[in-house]
């Protein structure tokens, strides 16, 4: 105790550094931090504006409403003009018999659709010496799936589009000499559609043909290239059946060049005959319906609305000045 009275100035002394240092940090270290914080961040936002103030500024002057007007000039055009080609092109696919926009009647249509379709069959058969059994037409290549069981008159626009391709597919066979057509189906004929597109609609055929493999790519030249109808290829299965592979395992023969032939006058062609492959092809046929009337509608108005949203005044047509009496 003695010794706390005679060190109690010191010891007072030390609590009074204590206090004073704690004083210091609250009132000066910690503030200051605080305002360095602050500086930091104006010193942050003031290189942002700066950096701001060098920028071009981005104001949408007439040169870029014109640019924009311009564009949309240009998106309305390509739009006007997709729309007169598919319409064309829908047009030709819709039609019936000679060319004409109205179909027959039921009775009418029926007899001509399959005569045409026996015609086609018929001419292929002649062509490249098909010669089915007379008892049993029928089994013999090629097989086309006709509408007739259940052909109403509802269904016959859908049955017209059906013989277009069948007509499109002989058309190309017909071209390529290809004499192995075996089918021309339509599964999905009665199969409705999950989603309906908004402007058009889908025929789904089925070809299944034996040809040299070389030939496919020339085939399906041919389908896009048809007028009236738009092929579009879906899948292609193409397979080599064990029949056709005998004749070709042996690849000399002598028996196809005569002697005494300079070899380098002989195609290979001639000499090894390309082994033929049978392929499904699997097509979806684009039938445009055309826009709607309510979007035929929306467009109109829309191109009848100027930029603020108001409707375009007609223009005035120049008056004519009075010719002066000579």
């Amino acid at each position: 105790m003695d010794k706390l009275k005679q060190n109690a100035f010191w010891i007072g002394v030390g609590g009074m550094g204590v206090v004073l240092a704690v004083l210091l940090y609250f009132l000066v270290v910690d503030p200051l931090m605080k305002v360095a914080d602050v500086q930091a961040e104006i010193d942050a936002k003031t290189d942002e504006l700066q950096k701001a103030a060098k920028r071009k500024p981005e104001v949408a002057g007439r040169d870029y409403r014109d640019h924009l007007r311009k564009q949309r000039d240009q998106v309305k055009d390509a739009r006007d003009r997709g729309i007169e080609v598919y319409d064309g092109l829908g047009r030709d696919f819709d039609r019936f018999f000679d060319e004409q926009d109205t179909p027959p009647g039921l009775s009418e249509f029926a007899a001509r659709y399959k005569d045409d379709v026996d015609k086609l069959v018929k001419a292929y058969r002649d062509k490249h010496a098909i010669k089915p059994p007379e008892e049993n037409p029928e089994s013999m290549p090629p097989k086309v799936g006709l509408m007739l069981d259940g052909l109403v008159e509802e269904k016959i626009p859908q049955a017209m589009k059906e013989l277009w391709v069948i007509q499109a597919v002989f058309q190309a066979v017909d071209k390529l000499n290809l004499g192995g057509l075996k089918e021309i189906e339509f599964p999905g004929r009665n199969v409705p559609e999950k989603e309906v597109p908004e402007y058009n609609r889908w025929v789904d055929p089925t070809v299944k043909i034996e040809l040299p493999f070389s030939q496919i790519e020339n085939l399906l030249t041919e389908l896009y290239s048809a007028p009236r109808v738009l092929f579009q290829l879906e899948e292609l299965t193409c397979h080599k059946v064990p029949e056709s592979v005998a004749p070709f395992v042996k690849i000399d023969r002598p028996e196809k060049v005569k002697a005494g032939t300079d070899p380098s006058k002989v195609r290979y062609e001639d000499v090894v005959l390309e082994p033929p492959v049978v392929c499904d092809l699997k097509l979806r046929v684009f039938d445009w319906t055309g826009v709607p009337e309510e979007k035929l509608k929306e467009k109109k108005e829309a191109d009848e609305t100027d930029d603020e949203g108001k409707k375009k005044k007609p223009k005035k047509k120049p008056e004519k000045k009075p010719e002066k009496n000579k």
